[in-house]
């Protein structure tokens, strides 16, 4: 008996075998088979395959679906519209493509469900929605507006791009902000003044987490929006405050160098001390005192952070800091257990403790006393070779 194997896509392909293509996609053995024979068909454009790619739009496997709603995009008909109008109700990768399709397409059928899929959850599918409404021309100037709006930044510059493709003049209001900042104009952002002021610092927070957590981002981008908020001048200054308590250590930074731009001046409170932690200024925290000890606490629980925090709230001396320090003693990184075990001593010693406070430190004096790793990363391996170091053991004398 002879044995078949499975089809050659790139054999197909490289022939230009849109037949043997077409045959491929009923080859029920492999899924991977049919996607690479979609996507074959989808390269090569021809129209013979447009039918064979619908009826592909049902297939088993979702990728094989989402490939040949792509396929269809670019081979470009009026007839897949319909069913890929239907697609738009599918699964996410699907209604990714088929909106991306419809773009490609550019036929008016797709307008109204393409506005409706505006508001889909998934922020891709809201993306290539928008940008697929820009390249049909549709007029649907209001829905668009409302995008610019949207929680995800990539939406919002997609909004603004299919505006100003459709002839949209914006205003002196927050929406003008929002596409003055996708078209990266900053003087026309300080032109329209306070209204631009939220958008321009989510557009900072935004660029400051994505350099910092290595995603799509320039480091330099945040350097325009500092100058155009510095500018502004008054206005930010609110909103600016109350980013220093931002969940991303880099926005914090970003905003508290912005706030310098704008000659703000920290007071000896607590967000003075928030904006001392975003500078990275440990001495005017302690020299702060009491009021910084709550935003030293929460510097404890970030990565990069607690070693520097853990030496100020020792110096400080406050007995709030007591319970949160300790709960830090087996942290994994050996200085930040090094640090810590050194505050609650320099509290037990010269902080404003009470006897409870005394004992709960006590209970933990083995472990504040037992030598920290200082030639080892955290999981103990040794650096270049080396062997096991130890540091020498705290003294906690009583």
């Amino acid at each position: 008996m002879v044995l078949f194997g499975p089809p050659d896509i790139e054999k197909l392909k490289a022939r230009r075998d849109v037949d043997g293509l077409i045959k491929a996609l009923s080859y029920q053995e492999s899924g991977q088979v049919r996607r690479d024979a979609v996507r074959a068909l989808g390269e090569l454009r021809d129209a013979l395959a447009e039918e064979p790619l619908i009826a592909a739009l049902k297939d088993e496997e979702p990728y094989v679906r989402s490939h040949a709603a792509e396929a269809l995009g670019k081979i470009g008909d009026a007839h897949a519209v319909e069913p890929l109008i239907a697609a738009l109700k599918e699964e996410k990768a699907m209604r990714t493509s088929a909106a991306e399709a419809l773009g490609r397409i550019g036929n008016a059928r797709a307008v109204e469900p393409l506005i409706a899929v505006l508001k889909d959850k998934e922020t891709y599918v809201r993306k290539y929605a928008a940008e697929a409404l820009g390249k049909i021309g549709t007029p649907a100037v209001e829905p668009l507006i409302a995008a610019l709006k949207d929680k995800a930044t990539y939406v919002r510059d997609a909004a603004a791009e299919t505006l100003g493709k459709i002839g949209w003049q914006p205003g002196k209001d927050e929406a003008g902000a929002v596409y003055w900042i996708a078209k990266r104009n900053w003087e026309e952002c300080v032109r329209i003044g306070a209204p631009a002021v939220e958008p321009l610092i989510d557009r900072l927070n935004y660029e400051a987490a994505a350099v910092a957590w290595g995603k799509i981002g320039d480091a330099h981008a945040v350097e325009p929006i500092i100058a155009a908020l510095g500018k502004i001048g008054t206005p930010a200054v609110e909103p600016l405050i109350a980013a220093l308590k931002d969940k991303d250590t880099y926005v914090r930074r970003a905003a508290a160098e912005t706030l310098d731009k704008i000659g703000w001046q920290p007071g000896k409170d607590e967000t003075g001390a928030a904006y001392w932690i975003g500078k990275r200024n440990w001495e005017e925290c302690v020299r702060i005192g009491a009021p910084a000890v709550e935003p030293l606490i929460a510097a404890l629980k970030e990565e990069g952070m607690r070693e520097s925090a853990a030496m100020a709230l020792g110096k400080i001396g406050d007995a709030h800091a007591v319970e949160p320090l300790i709960a830090v003693l087996k942290d994994n990184h050996a200085v930040v257990r090094r640090n810590v075990a050194e505050a609650l001593v320099s509290l037990y010693r010269v902080g404003q403790l009470d006897e409870t406070d005394k004992k709960l430190i006590l209970a933990h004096r083995p472990e504040i006393r037992k030598p920290h790793l200082d030639a080892n990363d955290c999981a103990g391996r040794s650096w270049g070779g080396r062997g096991h170091t130890d540091s020498a053991a705290i003294e906690f004398p009583l």
